[in-house]
């Protein structure tokens, strides 16, 4: 190997050292960032359920009649719509953990 070409790997390796890290500086932070979402995830994901229970507690005290009856009931209403996107999360974190990304 000649003079050059060992110059040039030595630049290859600090160029790609460099840009690792960056790369593991800009995760670190992304990820102490996400920590936060995630815990303003959970806690909303937990009211949702809590108040899902306490409407599933009042239709059932009604004898299962709501005057607002649609708003359950209505494919493209609120709750019909709320489930199929907690679905598709719940779908996603399953995913992810499956794939390895996600330790429990």
């Amino acid at each position: 190997m000649d003079g050059l070409s060992a110059a040039a790997s030595v630049i290859a390796v600090i160029q790609i050292t460099q840009s690792i890290g960056v790369f593991l500086r800009n995760l670190y932070r992304d990820i102490r960032n996400a920590r936060a979402e995630i815990e303003c995830l959970y806690d909303s994901i937990v009211s949702l359920g809590i108040v899902a229970k306490r409407l599933d507690d009042l239709v059932k005290s009604h004898g299962g009649v709501m005057v607002d009856s649609a708003l359950l009931e209505d494919p493209k209403g609120p709750l019909k719509q709320a489930l199929s996107e907690l679905q598709m999360v719940k779908e996603k974190l399953e995913v992810q953990t499956v794939d390895g990304r996600f330790e429990r």
